[in-house]
């Protein structure tokens, strides 16, 4: 682009470091703001370019949201030259694209990257905002395991893409499903956005299911896949497919991660079953493809698509037909046998093209035996001879004594240390000391929560909403606020107002606190939608103030909104308004 380049400087602020990805006219740029000592992610797009408006308008719309998992839009701009949006770094994280190409991820991981970029997605669409360009490097994860969606509202006004409200969540939650299909196989099964990935192979109903093509598919999201895929089904908005696919494994809370240190760090190849491959020559024996032992390892291998596709092509499936296949001479096939776990290796990237049917290519990679199992770990592979005999009958032997008197020694111990008294005066003591001896269960912990809103159904529908994100910031001393009215009971124009506090598909709350500013009456509802039609009452308040805890039921598991509601206001700077510190949920 004409007048940008390393050692740009945008703004007199932004100092443009490393060109990131230039597609279709717009650049991304690494740059650093010395005024903060930070570093961030610069789109740009020239200023003549008819996109420049409809960038800059979608990025003002993405900033006003505060959605954790959102990457946030820092700043925008425009000169003579060019237009840009300034992004949040993310330069500790990598895109679910870069950690295919890098290993692949388990069952469980998608599962969780999917539904936490389904219920960050559901928070934008419940303000109207949308992405409708999710692929694999618009997804991204830290070393901590935090994931992030890139692009909202952006990639859409960068791509010329526009759609309304219902379509546009329906277009959200089919790019969510491509997106687990291909964290799951390694190959993306749209014809948009383009990727890094390679394509799934076309079969007549749309693309083989990712059980097709990957071991260790759980079952659920496979059907899921298949339904969305091939059927034209499948989830309405991002929000239905997060409680589709939920629950998944804890989120991060308070920036502590909760994942197994092989899974969080991104810059460690991760363990994969590789899909199997073709033999190097016709009629070969088949390949056999060393399995992940262990439970929801995925196979992103491209290579693995072969097989699928030309078997999906002629109406068959691979994986019941797995032993029919061995026996055709003719054609080549492929057998996946799964191997003990100290066996797994790790596939490198298949160096692959894609043929006129969508196929990959594979490379070819030595053959091994079948048949074969490798023996178990600490057993030789050849017999012992008579002297090594001699030495392991002698450590057994020495074993087994050990054992013996260790026992014995242990039986003659028994009651030496008992001093049963069963008179009555010592019972009390002896269940005391056993109530204090008795571990005592950790208490709830506090749940993440993903957005705030103000909540006016009965009025124009928002009160005070650029206050609301206050209420779980951590700090009780920022406040949101309601609008002022006349008289406590809110002038008699409304029967309550109060806040909306989004927790995610994934809960299950025990306690709710709140830290009130103002003597109120409050109510504390769950619900799953946005209304107060169906929502499950949880406690009431007279005249409360200051911290105060309700105990929530049972019952409310599952239902994502918290709803903090107001019937009766104190005064506050000449008006009467419903005051809210902080709410924090446990569970």
């Amino acid at each position: 682009m004409d007048g940008v380049g390393p050692g740009s400087v945008l703004a007199e602020r932004y100092t443009l470091g490393d060109l990131v990805r230039a597609d279709s006219g717009w650049e991304r740029w690494t740059a650093q703001e010395p005024d903060l000592a930070r570093s961030v992610s610069v789109v740009v797009v020239p200023s003549w370019d008819e996109r420049a408006p409809a960038l800059l308008d979608a990025a003002r719309v993405a900033a006003g949201l505060d959605i954790p998992g959102c990457v946030r839009v820092l700043d925008i701009g425009a000169d003579d030259q060019c237009a840009w949006v300034v992004e949040e770094s993310l330069e500790d994280s990598r895109s679910v694209a870069d950690l295919l190409h890098s290993g692949g991820l388990p069952g469980d991981e998608v599962r969780r990257i999917a539904g936490e970029a389904a219920t960050a997605l559901e928070a934008a669409s419940a303000r109207g905002v949308h992405h409708l360009r999710i692929a694999p490097e618009e997804v991204f994860r830290s070393a901590e395991g935090t994931v992030k969606v890139r692009g909202l509202a952006t990639a859409a006004a960068l791509a010329r893409v526009e759609e309304d409200s219902a379509a546009a969540a329906r277009t959200d939650a089919i790019g969510l499903v491509a997106l687990t299909y291909a964290a799951l196989t390694g190959l993306w099964p749209l014809d948009a956005p383009a990727t890094s990935l390679p394509r799934a192979p076309r079969l007549v109903q749309g693309v083989p299911a990712p059980s097709e093509i990957a071991a260790g598919v759980p079952r659920d999201i496979d059907t899921l896949c298949r339904l969305t895929l091939a059927d034209g089904n499948g989830p309405s908005s991002p929000g239905d497919y997060a409680q589709q696919i939920a629950p998944w494994s804890s989120r991060l809370i308070h920036g502590r991660s909760t994942l197994p240190a092989a899974v969080a760090d991104p810059t460690a190849p991760l363990p994969v079953a590789p899909a199997a491959e073709e033999s190097a020559q016709p009629g070969a024996p088949t390949t056999t493809a060393d399995a992940a032992g262990s439970a929801g390892a995925s196979t992103p291998g491209a290579v693995g698509a072969v097989a699928a596709g030309a078997a999906g092509m002629a109406g068959t499936n691979p994986a019941s037909n797995a032993t029919g296949a061995a026996a055709q001479a003719a054609a080549p096939a492929t057998t996946p046998v799964t191997t003990p776990a100290t066996t797994a290796t790790k596939a490198p990237p298949a160096a692959s093209s894609a043929d006129p049917t969508g196929a990959v290519a594979p490379r070819p990679r030595p053959v091994t035996p079948t048949g074969l199992e490798p023996p178990a770990p600490g057993v030789p592979a050849e017999p012992l001879t008579k002297d090594e005999s001699k030495v392991a009958l002698a450590i057994v032997g020495a074993f087994v004594l050990l054992s013996l008197l260790v026992g014995l020694w242990g039986v003659s111990r028994i009651g030496s240390q008992s001093n049963f008294d069963l008179s009555v005066a010592s019972r009390p003591t002896t269940k005391a000391s056993a109530s204090s001896a008795a571990p005592q269960p950790a208490g709830p912990q506090p749940m993440a929560i993903l957005s705030a809103d103000g909540f006016d159904p009965r009025g124009d529908k928002r009160e005070n909403n650029q206050l609301a994100p206050k209420v779980f910031d951590g700090d009780p001393a920022t406040v949101w606020t309601s609008e002022g009215y006349r008289t406590p009971n809110l002038g008699g124009l409304k029967d309550g107002v109060g806040v909306i506090v989004d927790l995610g598909p994934n809960i299950t709350p025990q306690q709710v606190n709140l830290a009130l500013g103002a003597p109120a009456d409050v109510s504390v509802y769950f619900a799953s939608d946005r209304t107060l039609d169906g929502a499950l009452l949880v406690g009431e308040l007279t005249d409360a103030n200051g911290t105060v805890s309700v105990p929530v039921p049972a019952e409310a598991a599952g239902r994502q909104y918290l709803i903090v509601w107001f019937t009766k206001v104190s005064q506050v700077d000449g008006a009467y308004r419903a005051v809210l510190g902080e709410v924090s949920v446990l569970g």
